[in-house]
């Protein structure tokens, strides 16, 4: 019994594979194939002799539509019943057997010919009279496909096809691989006498012959071409007819050591391709990199080499290598290097700049004489100087340098957008008085040069007016608290200025007569209608004493909180009945209000500590320097009055002897 549950399973599995597969086969499952010249004849497992001259892209040759090389991959459906071919699109793949692997139509162990992207397009006919239909598409053999398909040990390409059919309707996949229809193909490689005839020669960036070539390892990390990181090798002697056609060039390192391979460096697709010209030449530029160097491994000098497949037989120029060596050099990019700060458009040098919030704020570095290839990368960093130290501004440490590329003539420059940020990182300054200060680094690889003495005064253009104008309460007039010019910090615990339901600005209140700060909260998606505004908050704010000279601003505010005129109803029924809901109304003293989410309760008393903004960082802000400056004017009185009292003292001495 239990051997026949197993033969029964068995024979359920096989049934429903079969079932499976011809599902997965749609109506290709009955269907036979074709191999066909363009003109009709049928070549199935005969055996085409073709010459190489006859292949679509051969060198030397030509091909013909319609010619000998011209086929036409054919599959007979002979469905039942007539179907549309605009339900469907159909494309053919083409395989070459492996005669190594002895499974033949198992696409992993075959070459792929024409798939993917390179497949070919299929035709679907349907003949409604005979109700049968066909599924065709033209293949003409390239040069291109016979170097995919390799060497084959009996000279004899045998190729297979498979059909994929995707229903539009559906957008089913549908396929069916015939590896028994087998069209052979025997190149006759003509022309290989050419190959004899190629000369191979390699030149430095500039376009001299060169043999040996001596690189900077620095200069390798440079993505640009140039005499400092790039060859040229070049074949001459193709045939003229053969213009316009694609060579790919690879490059080999010689480990010259019996029964090492030689490394591989530009091979498969990070090959070197050119294209024969007019002249029957190719020239391909080798850009050198660290990778390329890594894969060649250590050595004192390398011997690159480059290598060719044309017409099925693959060329080497082993014998005509190029020596490259390659060394740690300290770069000295920045010896020569001048600097200055300039307008943006890079015409004039620039000492001052005045800083107005709102405007565009740029400024460029501006630098020449850089010893650097074409395309270098030049970081530019961006200090304020103080008085003891210096505040980073724009550097790597602070993780938001400049950056600039070198150009043909030695030159780099960068735009600085001077920011409020940049400004409040700068400490204290900004006045006609006391300017910011700033300087500039340049930075190439490891190699740096600091320009301390080029100097950028930038001067607050609003700063005398804004200066302990920190909050809302510190404007004066009605016209100030509409403008805030001054553009203060509304800093509320819980609330979000910039959210969408939320709008923070300066408020005058006409009781109080002073300027406070105050939001208004809305509910930007209600049941009923558009956005509506649920109340204002409005505050009254004091930093009492604090003066920032710590760097930090502490104040508390008390607040005052105004339900919106719209947002006000008798009885809870009217507010629903008003906003279209069954929840979210609230009461109060004055009523119902809807607000779903209580954000009232965020008007609250409170406070708070922020960084100073830059313009209110007064010089001499606390005790101990005032303590200082006041014993320094003391002390240079002291030595004035000393002084006059000494000579005065020497010429009543004088007088005395006459």
């Amino acid at each position: 019994m239990k051997k026949r549950g197993y033969l029964i399973l068995g024979i359920f599995v096989v049934v429903l594979s079969i079932v499976l597969v011809l599902a997965a086969e749609g109506f290709l499952t009955n269907s036979n194939g074709f191999w066909k010249f363009t003109n009709g004849t049928i070549v199935n497992s005969q055996t085409i002799n073709l010459n190489s001259s006859q292949l679509e892209g051969a060198f030397g040759g030509s091909s013909v539509l319609g010619g000998p090389n011209n086929f036409k991959s054919y599959v007979s459906i002979g469905l039942p019943t007539y179907i549309e071919s605009t339900q469907y699109l159909v494309y053919f793949e083409i395989y070459e057997k492996d005669n190594v692997i002895d499974t033949p139509g198992e696409d992993g162990y075959n070459d792929p010919i024409r798939v993917g992207n390179n497949n070919l397009t299929g035709i679907l006919e349907c003949d409604p009279n005979s109700l049968a239909s066909y599924v065709i598409s033209s293949w003409e053999i390239s040069l291109n496909d016979i170097n995919n398909a390799g060497t084959e040990a009996d000279g004899i390409y045998e190729f297979y096809y498979k059909v994929i059919y995707y229903e539009i309707s559906t957008l089913e996949e549908f396929e069916k691989t015939y590896n028994n229809t087998i069209l052979n193909i025997n190149i006759i490689w003509d022309n290989v006498t050419i190959i004899e005839d190629l000369s191979s020669t390699w030149y430095d960036f500039s376009l001299n012959p060169i043999e040996i070539a001596k690189f900077d390892s620095v200069d390798l990390t440079n993505p640009t071409p140039s005499i400092d990181n790039s060859l040229y090798f070049e074949l001459t002697g193709f045939p003229k007819t053969s213009v316009g056609q694609k060579v790919n060039v690879e490059i080999y390192e010689n480990d010259s050591v019996d029964g090492l391979t030689d490394d591989a460096i530009r091979t498969d697709t990070i090959s070197l391709e050119g294209t024969i010209d007019a002249d029957g030449k190719v020239m391909v530029l080798w850009k050198l990199t660290e990778e390329d160097i890594i894969a060649a491994e250590t050595e004192d000098q390398y011997e690159f080499y480059a290598k060719i497949n044309v017409l099925g037989e693959e060329i080497s120029f082993k014998d005509y290598p190029v020596f490259v060596e390659v060394t740690d050099t300290p770069a000295t990019y920045l010896d020569n290097a001048n600097a200055e700060w300039r307008n943006e458009q890079g015409t004039y040098q620039l000492f001052t700049w005045e800083y107005l919030d709102g405007q565009p704020n740029n400024v460029v570095i501006y630098a020449t004489s850089i010893g650097a290839s074409v395309g270098t990368e030049v970081t530019f960093e961006v200090f304020e100087d103080d008085a003891i130290g210096r505040d980073n501004i724009r550097t790597i440490a602070t993780g938001n340098p400049l950056t600039g590329t070198v150009n043909a003539a030695g030159i780099a420059f960068t735009l600085w957008t001077i920011t409020a940020d940049d400004l409040a990182n700068s400490g204290a300054g900004g006045s006609e008085a006391n300017p910011w200060e700033y300087y500039f680094k340049l930075n190439i690889s490891s190699e740096e040069k600091e320009f301390a003495t080029e100097i950028l005064q930038v001067v607050n253009a609003r700063g005398g007016e804004c200066i302990n104008v920190n909050f809302c309460g510190d404007y004066g007039t009605l016209g100030d608290c509409g403008t805030d010019e001054c553009n203060v910090t509304i800093s509320i615990p819980d609330i979000n200025c910039s959210a969408e339901d939320f709008t923070c600005f300066c408020e005058w209140n006409e009781t109080a007569g002073k300027c406070g700060a105050a939001w208004t909260t809305t509910e930007v998606d209600p049941p009923v209608w558009g956005p509506m505004v649920v109340g204002m908050c409005s505050y009254n704010e004091d930093s009492g004493t604090d003066n920032c000279d710590d760097g930090y601003l502490s104040y508390s505010w008390e607040s005052n909180w105004t339900w919106d005129g719209g947002n006000i109803y008798a009885t809870e029924a009217e507010c629903l009945a008003a906003i279209d809901t069954t929840s979210g109304c609230i009461q109060d003293i004055l009523g119902w209000h809807y607000d779903p989410e209580n954000k009232y309760t965020l008007c609250a008393g409170g406070e708070n500590t922020i960084t100073c903004p830059a313009q209110v960082q007064l010089t001499y802000g606390n005790w101990i320097n005032w303590v200082v400056a006041v014993a320094v004017i003391l002390i240079i009185y002291f030595l004035i009055f000393h002084f006059k009292k000494k000579n005065k003292k020497k010429d009543v001495k004088k007088i005395k002897k006459k």
